[in-house]
């Protein structure tokens, strides 16, 4: 077989793969964000469809300009309240929430990301919030 037949065979193949798994590929969820803090970098997603959420997800962004703080984060809901432990968060860690229910329109999903004030007392550094659907 000529070297053209073999990459165009090799070519045929891979497309032919990379179409199935797109076409078998499950759907992708979708998720709504709402970013506060040091520079818009502290976020918390909504991860789910419509108006049904999958889990709630915070954390940091590059964005942030704070490579870590210590404290904790308070994840809530209409129906659940979440304080994370108290450590030195990175800013790419993401605690999160399971939740695999619906919720009304217009549920509202928070976040607060309390950093400890070095005086025994906690500073609140963001409070960013979404609402369903998502």
């Amino acid at each position: 077989m000529s070297k053209i037949k073999k990459a165009a065979l090799a070519t045929a193949v891979a497309m032919s793969a990379l179409t199935s798994l797109v076409l078998t590929a499950p759907a992708a969820n979708a998720d709504t964000r709402g970013c506060n803090g040091s520079g818009g970098g502290y976020c918390i997603w909504v991860q789910g469809s419509g108006n049904h959420v999958n889990r709630v997800v915070v954390g940091g962004t590059s964005l942030s300009g704070i490579l870590s703080f210590t404290g904790h984060y308070r994840i809530f809901g209409p129906d659940f309240s979440r304080n994370t432990e108290e450590k030195e968060w990175k800013w790419y860690e993401r605690p999160y929430v399971d939740r695999n229910q619906d919720y009304p329109s217009g549920s509202k999903f928070c976040m607060e990301q309390w950093s400890s004030n070095g005086r025994g007392g906690w500073d609140l550094l963001s409070l960013p919030c979404v609402y369903t659907p998502v």
